[in-house]
């Protein structure tokens, strides 16, 4: 019997993807114009994401140099300036990480108690897709265009990334997707950049893989990881 699988399309989807997928334009931009100026990538703001309607955003990158880039993205004005800012993009990922994670987290509740495991993905182009998979784990290739991945482990009470969710976390971060998430009976953990991801980190994740071959909270917290951060959300 085929496994069970779904495409889902609808408004709160279209937003929180197509916000993200415009961030990544904006990193593009971004990483152009600091690498030119030699000033850390994650010095600069970013302002109008969180509008209800966005039709245009606001990028401040934070030093006296002088800049400034224009784009648009699918009618979304992007101006980019070299402006002395307060930088806020660690507080703009996790937005934007928020928002998916909650989808998601909405998308597998009815499948937390079920025998096998299930996993949603969350692509640029506008929609989630879920799938089954095996009592022990759940497996697909790499989707182009992927910005979030998150699947259950219904026999699990805390949530706990295992090795191959590692490895596939690595994988994600170092493609530019945005965050990966575990749900268990009674709660998230969700990882996620906030930032561009660094060599640092994808070292300290990678060890951690082959030493522990597991991945909690509690040695997350003791990585002291840069460019990422991670929620824990009770269901």
């Amino acid at each position: 019997m085929p496994k069970y699988h779904d495409i889902v399309r609808n408004s709160a989807i279209e937003r929180a993807t197509f916000l993200s997928k415009l961030m990544l334009e904006i990193e593009d931009v971004v990483e152009d114009l600091v690498e030119g100026l030699g000033i850390d990538f994650d010095m600069y703001r970013v302002e109008g994401l969180e509008n209800v309607h966005v039709d245009s955003v606001e990028v401040y990158i934070n030093t006296e140099a002088r800049c400034y880039r224009e784009l648009e993205v699918e009618g979304v004005i992007v101006e980019v300036v070299c402006r002395r800012v307060k930088p806020n993009i660690a507080e703009v990922y996790k937005y934007l990480t928020v928002n998916m994670v909650s989808i998601a987290v909405d998308l597998l509740k009815p499948f937390i108690t079920r025998y096998e495991e299930y996993m949603a993905i969350l692509i640029e182009d506008g929609y989630a897709v879920i799938l089954q998979g095996s009592p022990d784990k759940v497996v697909v290739p790499m989707v182009p265009g992927t910005l979030l991945i998150c699947h259950t482990h219904p026999r699990s009470f805390k949530a706990v990334l295992s090795k191959e969710d590692i490895r596939s976390l690595i994988e994600l971060l170092s493609r530019r997707g945005f965050g990966f998430c575990v749900l268990s009976q009674n709660s998230c953990l969700a990882i996620y950049r906030r930032g561009f991801f660094i060599l640092d980190d994808y070292f300290k994740l990678f060890n951690t893989m082959k030493e522990y071959g597991y991945l909690d909270s509690e040695i997350l917290r003791s990585l002291n990881l840069s460019s990422i951060d991670y929620l824990e959300i009770a269901i």
